[in-house]
């Protein structure tokens, strides 16, 4: 997955600045959330009415597009990779060094088994003049990895109206 640090403009989604219904929400306005690489910088406690409601926005969430490829829990990989590539530097001594941080993002699909967590969609979270872009994946950050989103991301999620209302 492509990494963005926390509150970090989002030019992910940049191509879609083109379609009128949906160049009025795209950067400068798109704060990314939760795109994690392979290690949890910012961990902590959420409260429980945000992880409630966070995981009733993620149920069915507003999602203008859809990419053709999932992308797989960081830090799980993480755990995975650390295994294979230790196999592999024994397996063969002389290879050059890598980072885990490539090795991951270039290796890390093939050697994923399939009850890796990896997800397709992302959240669409009103704020205040921005819109909060995170992946669906972040419910598993939280729960898994103890991942802590920003405060004011948490503020966002909780002052969400119920996704598909016209608020």
């Amino acid at each position: 997955m492509t990494y963005y640090a926390d509150l970090e403009p989002c030019d992910y989604f940049d191509h879609l600045s083109s379609v009128p219904e949906y160049s009025e929400i795209w950067s400068p306005s798109l704060r990314a959330v939760g795109w994690l690489d392979s290690k949890v910088d910012s961990t902590g406690s959420v409260s429980s009415s945000f992880r409630q409601t966070l995981e009733t926005l993620a149920r069915d969430p507003w999602t203008p597009v859809s990419f053709a490829g999932a992308h797989y829990c960081g830090p799980c990989l993480r755990k995975i990779l650390e295994k294979k590539l230790e196999e592999l530097a024994r397996e063969f001594p002389e290879a050059p060094e890598s980072s885990m941080e490539a090795f991951i993002h270039n290796w890390g699909a093939l050697h994923a088994p399939a009850s890796t967590p990896q997800g397709i969609l992302n959240l669409f979270v009103p704020g205040t003049g921005i819109v909060y872009v995170a992946p669906k994946l972040i419910l598993h950050y939280i729960d898994a990895h103890e991942y802590q989103p920003p405060a004011e991301f948490c503020d966002a999620v909780l002052a969400c109206p119920p996704m598909g209302s016209v608020e």
